[in-house]
């Protein structure tokens, strides 16, 4: 009976083992995009042969029997357990990333981020609910690319190890929480950004410095939300809105200038500043 049982299982699974990559090239493999028209995209998905090591650059095509596909994202757990990656390229097509996609990627230290205009990334992408360097945390560098126009929210989720990050004039808007809890010292937010999402550098108890450029509009729920060694902060002529919480707990905030042109005002935005 216990023979029998465990040939039925691999009768099971063998089919879902044969399907979980329709293809490999150049050692990445990826699965057919079936949300797309015309099946000409591909989504990185895990190595069933080897594990992903090293530098990764993932193409924004690639060709399999005589046929192109756009590379349009990167699957759940595609990289999850590579314990020698080292960084990962992604191309400017991708449009999501999935859940667990660099997470338990030990030595992961460098993400080259290009993609032009990305879905939001949940926020257990690299695995951070325990925040031990075995969960991804080693994170040190995010280069972002000079044609990324959104920077997704959860992008930086919980990077307690990046410590400066550099936002191209590119970028017209940052996601909610895209630096949530993660080690940024200061930053410096470019013209060109018009909106900063709810949480966006909420938690960043090491944050200090912050230039924010003159096109942002509207700063969101508590964008800056326990900022805990944040000094002082200039708000640009352009922002008309200021959302709950925005400042809320910057506990060393010491000065503050407020633009005259602000239409919105939510409740609790300096709440717990002394």
């Amino acid at each position: 009976m216990k023979n029998l049982i465990t040939i039925l299982l691999l009768v099971i699974l063998l089919p879902v083992i044969a399907i979980a990559q329709d293809f490999e090239v150049d050692g990445i493999c990826y699965n057919i995009d079936q949300y797309d028209y015309y099946l000409s995209g591909a989504i990185v998905t895990y190595n069933l042969n080897n594990s992903y090591s090293g530098d990764v650059i993932i193409p924004s095509t690639v060709i399999y029997n005589g046929k192109t596909y756009t590379v349009n994202g990167i699957g759940k757990k595609a990289f999850y357990g590579c314990g020698g990656l080292t960084s990962v390229t992604i191309p400017s097509s991708v449009k999501s990333i999935g859940e667990y996609a660099f997470g338990a990627c030990a030595s992961l230290n460098t993400l080259n981020f290009n993609a032009v205009y990305c879905e939001d990334l949940s926020y257990n992408v690299y695995n951070v609910e325990n925040t031990s360097s075995y969960y991804g945390s080693n994170i040190t560098t995010i280069n972002i690319g000079e044609n990324v126009q959104r920077i997704p929210a959860g992008l930086a989720y919980h990077l307690m190890k990046l410590k400066s990050i550099t936002i191209p004039s590119s970028v017209t808007s940052i996601g909610n929480s895209a630096f949530c809890c993660c080690g940024l010292t200061s930053i410096t937010i470019p013209s060109s950004v018009t909106s900063i999402g709810n949480s966006t550098f909420q938690h960043c108890t090491g944050l200090v410095s912050v230039v924010m450029g003159n096109s942002v509009t509207s700063i969101g729920n508590s964008a800056f939300m326990d900022c805990d060694y944040m000094t002082n902060v200039i708000i640009s002529d352009s922002v008309t809105s200021i959302g709950d919480c925005a400042f809320y707990g910057c506990n060393s905030l010491t000065s503050i200038t407020i633009p005259k042109c602000i239409t919105s005002f939510g409740k609790y935005v300096f709440s717990g500043c002394i």
